[in-house]
C-alpha cells in the first residue's frame, strides 16, 4: 500500500442505507490488502458513526445526506464522517458500561468507536453539524494483500439504501 487512496460515499439518511455502505467500505478495505480483523474494526466504527449521524445528527431526514470519506495511507488509515444536524457536543452521562446504565439502549456508539479504532474525534462543522474523525494505525498483520498498482487513487460513489 503506497500513495494515498481514498474513497467518498453519501448516503441518504436512512437506516437501511448504512448496510449498504459497510459493505463498500469493506470492499474497498479487502482491494487495498486490510484482513478480517482489520476490516470488522472499521465496520463497527463506521456503522456507528453513520447510524448516529443518521438518527442523532439528521433524525432520519432521507432528505439529508450522511458524508462519508476514507482515506489509506500507508500504515494509517482515515475515516471521516460528516452529518448536516444540529451539531453535538459529545458522549454526556455516566459511563454506558456502569450498572445503573447497563440495561439501558444507547449511548454506547462513542465506546465502540473508540475501542475499535486508535483515535476517535467529533468536532461541530461551521454552518451546523458534526464531524467524527477516526483514525487506525495498521500493523504489518493488518495488511494481507496489496491489489492496487501502488499509485493510489480516490473514488467517489452515491449510495442509498431501499425505501422505507
Amino acid at each position: 500500500m503506497t500513495g494515498i487512496t481514498r474513497l467518498r460515499l453519501a448516503i441518504s439518511s436512512r437506516r437501511t442505507a448504512v448496510e449498504g455502505l459497510q459493505t463498500t467500505v469493506d470492499a474497498f478495505l479487502r482491494r487495498h490488502g486490510l484482513g478480517d480483523e482489520a476490516r470488522r474494526r472499521v465496520e463497527v466504527a463506521v456503522g456507528e458513526a453513520v447510524g448516529n449521524a443518521i438518527v442523532h445528527g439528521h433524525r432520519e431526514d432521507p432528505r439529508k445526506q450522511v458524508r462519508l470519506a476514507v482515506e489509506l495511507d500507508g500504515r494509517q488509515l482515515l475515516v471521516r464522517v460528516h452529518d448536516d444536524g444540529a451539531g453535538f457536543d459529545g458522549p454526556r452521562g455516566a459511563d454506558p458500561r456502569s450498572s445503573e446504565r447497563r440495561l439501558e439502549p444507547g449511548g454506547r456508539g462513542f465506546l465502540l468507536m473508540r475501542q475499535s479504532m486508535d483515535e476517535v474525534h467529533h468536532r461541530p462543522r461551521p454552518g451546523g453539524g458534526t464531524t467524527v474523525t477516526m483514525r487506525a494505525f495498521l500493523s504489518a498483520g493488518d495488511i494481507v494483500s496489496t491489489s492496487t498498482n501502488g499509485r493510489g487513487g480516490s473514488r467517489a460513489v452515491a449510495c442509498s439504501g431501499p425505501a422505507r
